[in-house]
């Protein structure tokens, strides 16, 4: 379908190659007018792509760019010349175009006009003795596939606290090459005499319950039989297990009662008191993680699914047995957390999404747990730099975390603070070279979100600090996820002056 305009009168045609006769165009053919519409619509285009390429120029041209990263010994020294001093003295270099010193690190950028500028200049600091390193800027892309390359060691499945809760692929280092804590994590065991203590130890005060298919919760009686709850609306106190995770990768559900869930070669489950310090086989457990939300168990001894039989016409009628080698809906469960004491549950809308936050499985990070001691109350005056694609700093539950620039009059395009960037007021674009780093990626503003997002406010989500913590938006990576080495060195030089500690 399109339209145009000609002499002021509307055209409507239905496709562009079956355009009806019109009396607006008399001395046109029928299909004349979109004909020409066509042809306009063909020059607008070629127009938009000559404009972007003009806009995109400057960018390629700074991408293009030959730059040397510089790293002085301590300017500090009555021995050696200012840091100013010295990279003026680059700049009278043949071939740099522009050395811009980094105070804060005892650093300099330098820009040079050709790839032999660059060598050449690269000879020339080499030699000098108060320089303690000088290597070639990089150009680095931190979104993307990174999945080759990783040794069969770093898979997940190879260490168990990973195993445990679930998680596949690279783990360790993880595809933007971090190493997680839990892959050389161990687990240190109480002292003798502090076995009241295992519960705590184990497993926290946070308890799960399974809700069935058939709308009926998992209960494990005092007597040890396992079946499924006759009341579906309230959950008894013995429908709710501790997940303890265990060395190789699976879990184990204690009951308030002290007892584990054990799955037998019968098929049958139950639960029994453990007479031994470690978990066997038989009460042991795969979380298996299905794409609707639900939760199914696979016994790590049989490689049997546990299923819910239903309440009235199952066999035998609501019966909780572990005998099938597929999932199916009697075999997945709605699992639900009932947070105990250790606990501090933020109001925010979207908190149950934040699984790194707060997960059944073990795949957070206790932030409800440390949150009873501590959301953030006092750390009014904490700068945190987040290096990156930018924040979106007009996000509601950002907008009120946002350091500003106490020296910088928005808005008003004069470098008041004099630090060479106009209007820097939420921090600075170092991509694009300018003191706007609102995020046209949202990588960015994610991380800040989970850093210090307005927690118990009723919106979206909860960062790590509720309240108190500032931060400072210092952009490096364009939307493409691609930024400079040196952009991102001058981000950190720009965080250090602001006040943000290393």
């Amino acid at each position: 379908i399109c339209s145009s305009k000609f002499n002021s009168t509307q055209v409507t045609c239905t496709k562009l190659s079956k355009c009806s006769s019109c009396n607006i165009c008399p001395s046109q053919p029928p299909n004349m007018a979109c004909y020409n519409l066509f042809a306009l619509l063909g020059f607008a285009a070629s127009l938009l792509q000559a404009a972007s390429q003009s806009i995109d120029a400057p960018i390629k041209a700074k991408r293009l760019e030959g730059r040397i990263i510089v790293r002085y010994s301590t300017s500090g020294s009555d021995a050696l010349p200012p840091l100013a001093d010295r990279v003026k003295r680059l700049e009278a270099i043949p071939g740099v175009t522009k050395a811009e010193a980094l105070h804060g690190l005892d650093m300099a950028v330098v820009a040079c006009s050709s790839q032999e500028g660059e060598h050449a200049l690269m000879d020339i600091l080499n030699g000098h003795e108060d320089v303690e390193m000088a290597v070639p800027d990089t150009w680095m892309r931190s979104f993307g596939d990174f999945a080759q390359g990783h040794p069969k060691s770093s898979h997940c499945v190879a260490h168990s606290s990973c195993k445990a809760i679930g998680l596949a692929g690279d783990c360790c280092p993880t595809a933007d090459g971090v190493r997680l804590a839990c892959c050389d994590q161990s687990t240190s065991k109480p002292n003798e005499g502090e076995d009241d203590k295992l519960e705590a130890w184990e497993h926290g005060l946070s308890t799960v319950v399974f809700h069935s298919f058939h709308g009926h919760y998992v209960r494990a009686h005092p007597n040890g039989r396992v079946a499924l709850q006759s009341n579906e609306s309230i959950p008894h106190e013995d429908t709710q297990f501790f997940v303890v995770p265990n060395q190789d990768g699976t879990v184990s559900l204690k009951t308030r009662h002290g007892t584990y869930l054990v799955a037998m070669h019968s098929g049958s489950v139950a639960t029994w008191h453990r007479g031994h310090s470690m978990a066997d086989d038989w009460e042991k457990f795969h979380f298996v993680y299905h794409q609707d939300g639900r939760v199914s168990l696979r016994s790590h001894a049989t490689d049997m699914y546990i299923t819910a039989e239903h309440p009235e016409i199952g066999n035998p009628p609501g019966a909780v047995l572990g005998n099938k080698e597929t999932a199916d809906d009697w075999e997945k469960f709605t699992v639900k957390v009932h947070h105990g004491q250790d606990s501090k549950i933020p109001n925010d809308a979207n908190f149950s999404k934040l699984w790194g936050m707060d997960h059944f499985g073990g795949r957070d990070i206790d932030a409800v747990e440390a949150w009873k001691t501590f959301t953030g109350d006092s750390s009014k005056g904490i700068v945190v730099a987040v290096i990156d694609t930018g924040i979106d700093y007009t996000h509601p539950d950002l907008k009120d975390r946002m350091w500003v620039n106490p020296n910088e009059i928005p808005n008003n395009g004069i470098d008041d603070d004099n630090n060479g960037i106009v209007d820097d007021v939420y921090g600075a674009d170092f991509a694009n070279s300018d003191g706007d780093p609102m995020d046209d990626q949202m990588h960015g503003t994610h991380c800040s979100g989970t850093i210090a997002g307005s927690g118990n406010n009723g919106l979206g989500v909860a960062g790590v600090t509720w309240q108190g913590v500032r931060l400072m938006a210092l952009k490096f990576l364009t939307a493409s996820g691609g930024g400079r080495t040196s952009d991102a060195i001058k981000a950190l030089n720009y965080a250090v002056a602001m006040g943000a500690r290393l």
